[in-house]
């Protein structure tokens, strides 16, 4: 969770300064925003502390759904054996 909260933070202060460089020069006619060495930086950081997120609720849900099987399927041998 930190290197996303890092990746977006270095994404965000880029294009912010990019924004502010771009409006500040009048003679520039592109736009306000653009994408720099920096915004790849913070991607780097950013995309797979994302991934690594998903991965871990996949993995949850799956083990969650495993322990729902496992618990059913002792109820059902407690019952057979009554």
């Amino acid at each position: 969770m930190a290197f996303a909260a890092i990746g977006a933070t270095i994404i965000l202060i880029s294009l912010f300064i990019s924004g502010i460089s771009n409006a500040d020069n009048p003679y520039y006619s592109g736009n306000l925003v653009t994408v720099n060495a920096w915004t790849y930086v913070g991607a780097f950081f950013f995309v797979p502390a994302i991934l690594a997120i998903v991965g871990d609720f996949t993995a949850s849900a799956t083990r969650q759904e495993k322990q729902e099987v496992e618990r059913r399927a002792r109820v059902r041998s407690a019952e057979e054996k009554l």
